[in-house]
Formats: C-alpha cells, structure tokens, sequence
C-alpha cells in the first residue's frame, strides 16, 4: 500500500469515526421519541430499559468470557500462577497462551 492509498484509507476512517462519534444511536431515538409523543415518565421508563438491557448485556458477556470459557476459569477461580496476572486486560491476552 502505497502513501496516497494509506492516506485515502485514512480519510475514510476518520469521516465513519466521526459519524459514529458525533450522532446518537438508536436507542437515543427511542428514548427521545417516547419522550417527546408521551410523557416525561415514558422517556424515564425507556431511559431505565435501556440501561437494564446494558446491564444484563454485560453480565452475560461475563459469563460467557469469564465462567464459560476454561482458560478464564483457570485464571479466576484457581489463581493458576502461570498467567501474567488479572490487571486491565492482561488476562486476555494471556488466554491464548494458556491452553
């Protein structure tokens, strides 16, 4: 890849990173829309959903990468001394060279 190809890469990287920054996602219409066409509760109730669909999205992606998968289990439950450790994402790195 030559330099222009790299910088129009570039280019087009930095236009979608915008676009993903700068406007609101769909939940954000949802929840500006039940605000607006009902009332201020309706915006809260769907604010509140919202948040507990994150909730439980983060807990099943726990489960699934931290009880579900043996190479996590080994670093969380056992302290298996052969990992680099449990800071920051470390262990997630470490997980490929466990097995």
């Amino acid at each position: 890849m030559d330099y222009t190809e790299a910088l129009q890469a570039l280019w087009v990287y930095l236009v979608l990173l915008f676009g993903i920054i700068a406007l609101p996602g769909m939940d954000m219409f949802l929840i500006i829309a039940n605000a607006l066409t009902g009332e201020r509760r309706m915006g809260m109730a769907t604010l509140a959903g919202v948040m507990l669909g994150g909730a439980v999205y983060t807990l099943f992606s726990f489960l699934v990468v931290g009880v579900f998968n043996p190479s996590a289990q080994r670093a969380l439950w056992r302290h298996d001394p052969g990992w680099r450790g449990l800071h920051g994402l470390d262990w997630l790195v470490a997980a490929g060279q466990c097995d």
